[in-house]
C-alpha cells in the first residue's frame, strides 16, 4: 500500500498561521481561503466545536488578527468526513481533489485506488480563549499533526465528472470552471483492515496524540524537523517522494525512529509500504482513531 503524506490546511503562505489545538486537546484544520469559492467560513460550524460555541469564521478572524474575516471564502478540501468538515456547506460526501503537478506527482508514485492511504497533515499550535478571542498560546511552538485520513477507493478524473457521488457536486474540484491538468477527486473506500482491526474508509482526528505529531518531541525542534519510525528508511535513503537524496539520524539500536528535515515543497509524499512492511501496521495502528 502507498502512505501518502498530504500536506493541508493553514500554514504560514495560505491562511498565514497554524491551525487549532484547543485546551482540551480538540484539533480542527482550518481550510485554506479561495477566492470565489461561494463557501464562506461563517457558516461552517463543526459539530465538534460546537462546545466551543465557536464557528470557522470566529477562528478565521481571531486567529489571523483581523486579516481574514468569516466573509472570507473557503476551498474545502479534503473532506474526510462530511460531517465534522462540511456541516452547513452543500458538500455532503466525503472527497479530496487535486490536479496539476500533484495529481501528476500522485500518479507517477503509483497512487491507484485499493492501494493508497492519504494522510492528511498540517500546521498546527496551542491556543486559549482570552478577552473573547482565540489566540495562541505565547511561546506554544508550530507543528505538524495529522489530522485527517482517506484510504482510496475510486478515482475520478474530469471534468466533467461522471458517475461521482452526488453529495460531490459542489466539491471545488468538480466546477466546471476548473479546467486544470489532470484534474480529479480522490473518493474513499468502505474500509480496510490494520491487522484484526478495521477503519473506515475515511475520517478525522479529533483531539492532539503524541503519536500523530510528526515534528520531533524534543524541545526548540522546529516545525520540519520530522521524526517517524525506521521503517521509513530503506537501501540506505528515505523511502518517501521528495525525500530520498535527504540527510537523516538513524539509529536503531538507541532509537528505532528517523529523523530529517521535510521538505519544505511538495503536497504530497509518498511512501511505499511494500519496501518495508515491519512496524507499518503498528504505526498505522497509533495513528488512527478506534
Amino acid at each position: 500500500m502507498k502512505i501518502i503524506f498530504s500536506r493541508k490546511g493553514w500554514d504560514s503562505e495560505y491562511g498565514g498561521s497554524p491551525s487549532p489545538i484547543f485546551p482540551d486537546g480538540l484539533i480542527h484544520s482550518l481550510p485554506i481561503p479561495e477566492k470565489g469559492s461561494g463557501i464562506c467560513a461563517a457558516n461552517i460550524t463543526p459539530p465538534s466545536l460546537s462546545h466551543h460555541n465557536v464557528n470557522l469564521g470566529q477562528l478565521f478572524s481571531d486567529l489571523s488578527r483581523g486579516k481574514l474575516s468569516g466573509a472570507t471564502d473557503i476551498h474545502l478540501d479534503p473532506i474526510p468526513d462530511h460531517t465534522i468538515t462540511a456541516a452547513g456547506s452543500p458538500i455532503t460526501a466525503a472527497g479530496f481533489g487535486q490536479c496539476e503537478a500533484a495529481a501528476g506527482h500522485l500518479d507517477k508514485q503509483g497512487v491507484v485506488r485499493d492501494s493508497a492511504l492519504f494522510l492528511f497533515f498540517g500546521l498546527f499550535r496551542r491556543v486559549h480563549f482570552i478577552s473573547g478571542k482565540w489566540c495562541y498560546v505565547r511561546g506554544a511552538p508550530k507543528i505538524h499533526l495529522i489530522w485527517g485520513w482517506m484510504h482510496v477507493g475510486s478515482i475520478n478524473k474530469g471534468p466533467p465528472f461522471t458517475g461521482l457521488h452526488p453529495g460531490l457536486a459542489h466539491h471545488p474540484h468538480a466546477s466546471p470552471s476548473r479546467t486544470y491538468p489532470n484534474n480529479r477527486i480522490y473518493c474513499p473506500s468502505i474500509g480496510f483492515n490494520i491487522g484484526d482491526r478495521h477503519v473506515p474508509g475515511s475520517g478525522v482526528c479529533l483531539h492532539y496524540s503524541s503519536a500523530r505529531q510528526l515534528t520531533q518531541l524534543t524541545p526548540n525542534a522546529g516545525c520540519s524537523d520530522w521524526e517517524l519510525p525506521s521503517w521509513l528508511v530503506s537501501e540506505n535513503q528515505i523511502g518517501m517522494s521528495y525525500h530520498t537524496k535527504r540527510e537523516y539520524s538513524h539509529n536503531p539500536s538507541a532509537n528505532p525512529t528517523v529523523r530529517f528535515r521535510s521538505a519544505a515543497k511538495g503536497q504530497e509524499f509518498v511512501f511505499d509500504s511494500n519496501l518495508s512492511p515491519s512496524g507499518v501496521d503498528a504505526y498505522l495502528d497509533s495513528v488512527l482513531p478506534l
